[in-house]
């Protein structure tokens, strides 16, 4: 074997990732510079300023993920030579009820970690008010394509390169570990909220070995993040966003996360260790 190649002449599963992470890169820089330029220059054609669409970040930030999902892909196409379903995006009798199942089960589960922290007075409400609507539409185009573009890379692809149902403990520690890492230049990351995106991932991870499919881990991821930051009002992986509920956190301890926000606390690593009972319930009870 190899310092790149095992004996059957494969390209490594440690490659395929490095190789796979470098076009993510790759495609989101492609994305967010070609885009940018070409609506840039669309808007100048028409008389409009572009200094608010260049300085908004999550315009720029839809276009990178966008990037993101494509590099993905085409590294799963060109690595494993297979249909784009075979990633996890397969669509089947039980598609529709994993996503339904998965967007409910993410909402409840981050709604449930902002009512303790409510109760126990860790935050407190400031304002209701829906006048940031477009900054809501975005916000939820933003945290579809975080769910689709993440759980494509860490849990299709990369438990793919590893192989989902060989190693199925391997792909789950290694695939998670790497999600976790991902987010490491967020602001006001802890340890905590490493460790808690780390054991979300796991729970993705086991979602997608037990439905055979990325429909659930997606639903979840993405409104996990949505009634977190655009509902809520609270900050996503340390990263805020326009909200209908102004909310403040008035106890920053390790229950709270803090300016990280409740990824970074106690709260949420409980609200994620009950969502593998709920998961192990949901799937020896119902045809998944």
């Amino acid at each position: 074997m190899g310092l790149f190649k095992n004996r059957l002449g494969e390209l490594l599963p440690g490659w395929k990732v490095i190789l796979a992470i470098v076009l993510v890169v790759i495609f989101a820089l492609v994305a967010t510079n070609l885009i940018s330029l070409v609506i840039s220059l669309s808007l100048l054609v028409f008389g409009y300023s572009v200094v608010d669409f260049q300085a908004n970040y999550f315009f720029m930030a839809i276009i990178s993920q966008t990037g993101f999902l494509l590099g993905s892909l085409f590294a799963f196409k060109i690595f494993f030579r297979r249909p784009f379903r075979d990633i996890g995006l397969h669509r089947s009798k039980n598609s529709l009820s994993q996503m339904a199942i998965g967007l409910v089960f993410g909402a409840v589960s981050i709604s449930s970690v902002y009512f303790v922290l409510l109760l126990s007075g860790h935050i407190e409400v400031i304002e209701v008010s829906f006048k940031n609507s477009n900054d809501l539409l975005v916000g939820l185009i933003l945290f579809l394509v975080v769910g689709f573009s993440e759980e494509v890379l860490f849990r299709g692809y990369i438990m793919h390169v590893i192989d989902i149902f060989k190693k199925p403990w391997a792909t789950v520690f290694f695939s998670s570990v790497l999600f976790s890492l991902a987010h490491i230049g967020n602001p006001n990351l802890t340890t905590l909220g490493l460790i808690n995106i780390g054991f979300v991932g796991i729970l993705f991870a086991q979602m997608f070995i037990k439905t055979k499919s990325l429909w659930m881990p997606i639903g979840y991821h993405i409104t996990w993040n949505y009634f977190q930051g655009n509902i809520l009002g609270l900050p996503v992986s340390g990263l805020d966003t326009s909200s209908i509920i102004s909310s403040q956190v008035v106890k920053h301890d390790i229950l709270s996360g803090g300016a990280f926000g409740p990824e970074g606390g106690l709260i949420v690593t409980f609200i994620i260790g009950l969502g593998f009972l709920f998961l192990k319930k949901i799937t020896s009870s119902v045809n998944l």
